[in-house]
């Protein structure tokens, strides 16, 4: 690195860093950040704090960080938001390794102004950690590109990527399918001078790597374990955990009615992902994608995978498969295994697809340079509204628990929530909270409890019950109503909280 680079790096570093520590998240806005919240307080997976598989190198350095700031949502936006200016730098250093600097530095500055990707750096969660172990793992796979190396030297890289791996799968476990890309230094290791396969040399990489592997994985999965009353507790809790995710609440392909819905449902996440609320963006970016998508159909027949030796033509096979890896396994497992109304479930392909936009733009000469310049600017300024309205204005749930509290009395009154429950008994805890979403449950609770107490709904509860839910609506009455961004909160951007009245305890006693 030249000294004039440096220093330019230096200085960007500090232009990405102030808005991001700037902006970091202070409240508890989702189920999932309360279990972390209260992970950094008291670790205990088998209570939700937080949920399998414990996330311990997040909440390790979140511990660390609480101990300065005292405040545990605080502690987790600030490990994210160090992590994300992290994170860009070695964007960059990943992409000027595999496709050179001007595609590098193009793609790290809309990467760096991304409404998507930088709202991930603000919030208390570990999608940014996890990312930016991801985008370690590839910045060590790219060390390998330009260079002339011998097959230790590529063994070598794959063994400490898959310990970096190993490790990353401690941070965020959702992005195993990375796996994927330690296919390249575990195949460049086992080439001869003639370029052919050596089987036996293949066998024993594969085995050196898994181990490598393994132990970063070991070097969290057995203390957690322990910590949680042995392995075989532990993978019972994992076994269940994941079953549920599948089965029930994890918006997976088995929970989804129809599968032309969901490919639908994916191709919007992608769209809202690129832009925010900007289609301009949207639109420039997602026919980056689409062009990179035609360009690997037109080439594929020239790229020799998977011959018999599986021998690879050209270093340009080498940076296409890489990118395939990345991409591909991801994707599909995005499709199958995520809830598609989330978009943080799809920001780590941001960088890739801001790949194929720059890459495409190349393609059409002396007008890329202020196509992408204002494309830039207009990114950036529809980011930082987004980033700043999240930090400053409160959550639509946490304007809910306050709401409550002011309202009603905890001895007096019962909740019927959905997710909202965990936040309302993390800010509240006084407060009586009933998770449901089944209307035969919702009756019976209403006989319990309506007589002698005040019954409060909220219309996630409603929306569960899907057309059932009519016949309770002359029985309720709203009294709290408070609406947000749906790209800050896709889930829980709207929400009416009701009032029972007591003819509805009467209708239903009788």
């Amino acid at each position: 690195m030249i000294k004039g680079e440096k220093w330019l790096i230096f200085f960007a570093l500090g232009v990405i860093a102030i808005p991001r520590l700037l902006y970091i998240g202070r409240y508890p806005d989702s189920w999932d950040t309360v279990d972390f919240a209260l992970g950094v307080v008291r670790y205990d997976i088998y209570n939700m704090q937080p949920h399998f598989p414990g996330y311990p190198l997040y909440l390790l350095p979140t511990k660390w960080m609480n101990k300065l700031v005292s405040e545990p949502i605080i502690s987790l936006s600030l490990v994210s938001a160090i992590a994300g200016i992290i994170m860009i730098p070695l964007i960059y250093f990943t992409i000027k390794n595999w496709l050179g600097k001007k595609i590098a530095l193009f793609t790290t500055i809309l990467s760096a102004v991304n409404p998507l990707l930088w709202l991930m750096a603000e919030q208390p969660m570990s999608d940014s950690l996890g990312m930016m172990m991801i985008w370690v793992v590839l910045w060590i796979i790219s060390r390998t590109f330009n260079q002339s190396l011998t097959q230790s030297e590529y063994l070598r890289t794959g063994i400490i990527a898959s310990f970096v791996y190993g490790l990353a799968m401690g941070v965020r476990i959702s992005y195993f399918p990375f796996v994927a890309v330690l296919l390249l230094p575990l195949l460049m290791s086992s080439f001869d001078l003639q370029q052919r396969i050596k089987w036996r040399t293949l066998l024993r990489h594969t085995v050196l790597m898994a181990l490598s592997l393994f132990f970063g994985l070991a070097l969290w999965f057995f203390p957690v374990a322990y910590t949680e009353g042995g392995l075989l507790p532990y993978l019972r809790l994992g076994i269940a955990f994941t079953s549920g995710h599948f089965t029930d609440w994890g918006g997976t392909v088995l929970t989804s009615p129809r599968y032309l819905d969901r490919v639908e449902s994916f191709i919007k996440l992608i769209w809202v992902s690129l832009g925010g609320k900007s289609w301009i963006i949207s639109f420039f970016l997602f026919g980056g994608l689409l062009w990179i998508v035609y360009h690997f159909l037109k080439v594929s027949k020239k790229i020799r995978l998977f011959p018999k030796y599986f021998h690879f033509q050209s270093m340009k096979s080498y940076r296409c498969l890489l990118y395939l890896l990345s991409t591909i396994p991801y994707i599909l497992w995005a499709f199958i295994g995520q809830n598609l109304d989330k978009p943080r479930h799809v920001a780590i392909l941001i960088p890739f697809i801001l790949i194929g936009f720059v890459w495409s733009l190349g393609k059409i000469g002396r007008f890329s340079k202020p196509i992408f310049l204002g494309l830039a600017f207009v990114t950036m300024i529809t980011s930082i509204p987004l980033v700043e309205q999240y930090a400053v204005e409160k959550p639509p749930m946490v304007q809910l628990a306050n709401q409550i509290n002011q309202s009603y009395h905890p001895e007096q009154t019962t909740i019927f929530t959905w997710e909202e429950q965990r936040v309302i008994q993390y800010l509240y805890p006084d407060f009586q909270t009933i998770r449901l979403r089944n209307p035969a449950d919702f009756e019976n609770q209403i006989l319990i409890y309506g007589e002698n107490r005040r019954i409060l709904v909220t219309n996630a509860v409603l929306d569960g019950f899907g057309e059932q839910k009519g016949k309770y609506a002359p029985y309720l009455k709203p009294v709290f109503q408070t609406e947000a961004d749906s790209f800050l909160y896709p889930t829980y951007y709207q929400i009416v909280l009701y009032e029972a009245l007591p003819e509805l305890y009467e209708k239903l006693k009788h």
